[in-house]
């Protein structure tokens, strides 16, 4: 009897080691690359993402606006590849930051982020925030 236990033990640790170790079951996770073209780490690794082929996210058919067509897929299965935080919300608060502007539904645009234009990239810079240069209120 102990040894049919010991038996079914190692059969179950086995198994759950399989389940664990398969690509399927694991999800994509961050790894820092190097930034390209001279861009801010953000402004490359959007660039890689948009470029990569992902359904989730792309270029629309002019090559001047990133085209979001399903956030919530997208932050669960394309984010965590790129960026060590996964939510949309996040991913999209920094693209304002970087002066992106909003242009329809799950779509942004900056004038130097066109495809086929990774020359243009390094001018893209991240806003200064304002917080500095506030009056006190005494």
């Amino acid at each position: 009897r102990e040894a049919l236990l010991r038996c079914d033990l190692q059969v179950n640790t086995t198994l759950k080691a399989l389940v664990m170790a398969s690509p399927a079951q694991q999800p994509a996770a961050f790894v820092k690359r190097p930034a390209q073209h001279g861009a801010a780490d953000f402004v490359s690794w959007t660039w890689e993402m948009v470029n990569a082929g992902h359904e989730h996210i792309g270029w629309s058919p002019d090559g001047t606006t990133i085209v979001v067509t399903n956030p919530e897929r997208l932050a669960s299965h394309v984010l965590p590849t790129y960026f060590r935080r996964s939510q949309y919300s996040s991913w999209v608060r920094v693209l304002n930051a970087y002066g992106f502007k909003k242009v329809g539904t799950g779509a942004w645009s900056h004038p130097c982020f066109v495809r086929g234009r990774p020359d243009l990239l390094k001018e893209i810079s991240r806003k200064a925030t304002g917080r500095s240069g506030r009056a006190s209120s005494s």
